[in-house]
């Protein structure tokens, strides 16, 4: 909208003709005024805070330190941007899959899959690690997270977090989440265990519902549950958020589209359940946004991917 300007030569007029001429300053501001006032104010511009767990997280880069090789001749690295420890699993095939009778349809079949090289975390992320995201991106969690880690502590996972919000903290960190194909792997090894650490269950090699005292527990604690790379809490403690979508075969690692359920799948079995989540080849199907106390992530990278010092 323009200033009315022919009141305003009006008003010069009229001053010029009949007023003193400190009055005419006071007549135009006046006139100004009334102009301002009448004049349609622009929509103010409003930043709308960012949904918690949006992908919309800026991605970051993985800053790798090699940390030797593990007691089961594995490498680890360090992410110096999370502090999360990676464990390399090198290529290879290995056995994916169940066909056994207590193993759920959406096991099977037992099959080959061939997988490049890839990093996957050591253990699933801790409380400690998603509060530094958390201050790094001045976000807060959707969910009850903050409550159980106020319960369980800063070592023991982070809980209660949603798909995305995982996903966020993947990107911020340089990471990403594993496919089923990598989770499977690092919890099985090449042959088809059962288990982590073998094909007999022993309940005293992970934490379920008959031994966590109710809670998620630190990570790390069992270490005679590791897998054949060393990697620890694969079997309880939490379920773990991995990349793709039910809808896809469970060895399909792009993540591309879904179809109409639209479910994501978690891996591990977790302190909430019985000794019966606790195989490799479990899969639970879950709706991405819906947080639980029993539901976690770790992390993996493809090497290529991130600078090695």
């Amino acid at each position: 909208m323009s200033p009315p300007d022919a009141p305003v030569r009006s008003l010069q007029a009229d001053t010029d003709r009949d007023l003193p001429n400190w009055a005419f300053p006071l007549l135009l501001a006046f006139v100004t005024l009334v102009w301002l006032t009448l004049s349609p104010l622009p929509e103010p511009t409003t930043s709308k805070p960012r949904p918690e767990g949006s992908p919309e997280v800026a991605a970051g880069t993985a800053d790798l330190v090699s940390l030797g090789r593990n007691a089961f001749g594995y490498e680890e690295l360090r992410n110096q941007v999370d502090g999360s420890i990676l464990i390399r699993v090198p290529a290879g095939p290995f056995a994916m899959g169940s066909d056994e009778e207590e193993a759920f349809p959406n096991e099977a079949p037992l099959r080959q899959v061939d997988l490049e090289q890839y990093l996957i975390g050591k253990t699933p992320v801790t409380n400690e690690q998603f509060d530094r995201f958390c201050q790094a991106t001045r976000s807060a969690p959707s969910g009850k997270s903050r409550d159980w880690a106020a319960r369980s502590g800063p070592r023991a996972p982070a809980v209660h977090l949603t798909w995305q919000e995982a996903h966020a903290y993947c990107r911020w960190a340089g990471l990403r989440l594993p496919t089923e194909p990598e989770w499977e792997k690092a919890a099985r090894g090449p042959q088809a265990r059962r288990y982590p650490w073998g094909d007999t269950l022993d309940p005293d090699r992970a934490w379920h519902e008959g031994n966590s005292q109710g809670r998620p527990r630190e990570v790390g604690l069992l270490d005679q549950g590791a897998s054949p790379f060393g990697c620890l809490d694969m079997a309880g403690n939490v379920w773990e958020w991995c990349l793709g979508w039910e809808e896809r075969a469970a060895d399909e690692s792009a993540e591309g589209g879904h179809g109409s359920r639209a479910r994501r799948v978690a891996r591990g079995g977790s302190w909430n359940n019985g000794p019966w989540s606790l195989r490799t080849s479990l899969r639970l199907p879950v709706d991405p946004e819906l947080p639980h106390a029993s539901l976690g992530f770790r992390v993996a990278l493809t090497p290529p991917a991130a600078g090695l010092r």
